[in-house]
């Protein structure tokens, strides 16, 4: 039976998308505004100069990858509080999300230390590349600065976390957009200037991220402060020591989720690296599709999201089968929305192509290879979403096992074949990855059939069986 959806009826998985979509589609739009900041960032920053331009793509390329990678760690109180909220554990929660920000504070701190250690090399690698002198000094102070931002950008995340396992997700979605409005007239004074202020290039971009990332954590803050229904969760009510033992559990569960997410963003980075000998247009066509295919990634990530916090509610309030329609509900809820972004890039993929270039070789290329990514949307969308609901079961050390041997072994290894080998280049990348996205589809979701089966037979075995539903 495929995730018991026959156990229930029509109303009842029509109810199950409706707080699937009540925790997730807030989530897309606020992940479609932060995006949006770096974007913005760099289109301002085009006005300026481009060498201030290439600067500010460049340090934001390094700074957003190693802030997503490393704040990943901090998904893991995801399904670590939507079971002890399943379960009606509501003291234990507020010193869990206690501990959760004392952890973050505490990585943020090592990752500005490991960050500020990096910036020597980085220059050193930009030195070898023979890039610009202003270019080196414009990524090496960008880099600097954004480091006071480490903290704030930890502490939101963490605030994001728990106000998603209580489906507060509208905060979040209004926060993103007013940080975003506010963050364009930021960073174009800042970075062009204005009334007698003479613009600051590059580094202005940094300075307004800053700003925005301190915003955004005072906002939530305030909000969770402030709201009555917080109250019960006694937040900032009292102080707690550091909890070695919690620590522990998040970075047990965290560390595979920042592993995978490396493991996929890297494998992208990778091809760029590889094609750059094919030229500019394969070049500028790669960065054009990862930008399309990031925008793309949100929608099932949300549905994601929302699929790790349902499945561990249900899993702490012991209804074990109801864990696994939950699986098999968000399941078909990401295959509906991958076939409507795989219709959108069949039916607009020149359009998209001609938004990012008005250069013929690559808008051909681009469209080529966005009608390519129309086919693997399904898998993607699949395997992103069974990746969502073991988070939710607090499991994330096979997805990462699956996702190194899916991406880089099935992935990167037959694009590596059919690109640079047989010389189909990128288009010959993209069916590699198509096809090791596909595999690790299969693999996840047969892990996920054999896991949500696992939990349900031993509540049987511990004479749990009459609350599995």
């Amino acid at each position: 039976m495929f995730f018991e959806l026959s156990k229930y009826g029509p109303k009842s998985f029509i109810d199950e998308v409706r707080r699937l979509l009540g925790i997730g589609f807030p989530m897309y739009i606020a992940m479609v505004f932060l995006s949006g900041m770096g974007l913005a960032g760099t289109i301002i920053t085009g006005q300026y100069n481009t060498d201030d331009l290439t600067a500010v793509s460049l340090a934001n390329l390094l700074y957003f990858t190693s802030y997503l990678t490393i704040s990943s760690l901090i998904v893991a109180l995801n399904p670590m509080l939507s079971q002890l909220l399943g379960a009606g554990k509501i003291q234990e929660m507020g010193e869990l999300c206690r501990q959760g920000l004392l952890f973050s504070f505490l990585v943020s701190i090592l990752g500005t230390i490991f960050w500020l250690l990096l910036i020597y090399p980085i220059t050193l690698y930009l030195a070898h590349e023979n890039y610009d002198v202003y270019i080196q000094d414009t990524v090496k102070y960008y880099l600097i600065i954004v480091t006071v931002a480490f903290p704030a950008s930890f502490l939101q995340r963490t605030l994001q976390v728990y106000l998603t396992c209580v489906n507060k997700t509208k905060p979040i979605m209004l926060t993103a957009m007013a940080c975003f409005i506010l963050y364009i007239p930021f960073a174009y004074f800042l970075v062009v200037g204005g009334f007698g202020f003479e613009g600051m290039g590059g580094l202005g971009c940094a300075i307004a991220l800053c700003i925005t990332f301190w915003l955004m954590f005072a906002i939530l803050a305030v909000f969770v402060i402030k709201d009555d229904f917080f109250k019960q969760f006694q937040l900032f009510n009292k102080w707690s020591k550091p909890d070695l033992e919690i620590f522990k559990e998040i970075t047990r569960i965290g560390l595979p989720i920042s592993v995978s997410f490396f493991l996929e963003i890297g494998v992208f980075l990778t091809i760029i690296l590889v094609i750059v000998p094919f030229g500019k247009v394969y070049v500028a066509s790669q960065e054009i599709v990862s930008q399309v295919s990031n925008f793309l990634y949100m929608l099932p990530q949300s549905i994601g999201l929302a699929s790790s916090v349902r499945v561990g509610y249900s899993i702490g309030e012991r209804r074990l089968v109801r864990a696994r329609y939950v699986s098999g509900v968000s399941l078909c809820l990401a295959i509906f929305g991958s076939i409507l972004t795989a219709s959108f890039l069949i039916i607009f993929n020149q359009h998209i192509a001609q938004i990012f270039s008005n250069d013929a070789e690559v808008i051909a290329l681009v469209g080529s290879v966005l009608v390519m990514m129309a086919f693997f949307q399904l898998s993607d969308a699949i395997q992103i979403t069974a990746a969502g609901c073991l988070r939710g079961y607090k499991i994330t050390k096979i997805p990462m096992y699956v996702n190194f041997i899916s991406y880089w072994i099935v992935g990167f290894g037959l694009g590596y074949y059919l690109g640079i080998v047989l010389d189909y280049r990128l288009e010959g990348f993209w069916v590699g990855m198509a096809l090791g996205i596909t595999f690790c589809a299969i693999l996840l979701v047969t892990y996920l059939q054999i896991v949500s089966k696992q939990f349900i037979k031993d509540a049987h075995h511990v004479k749990d069986a009459h609350h599995a539903y």
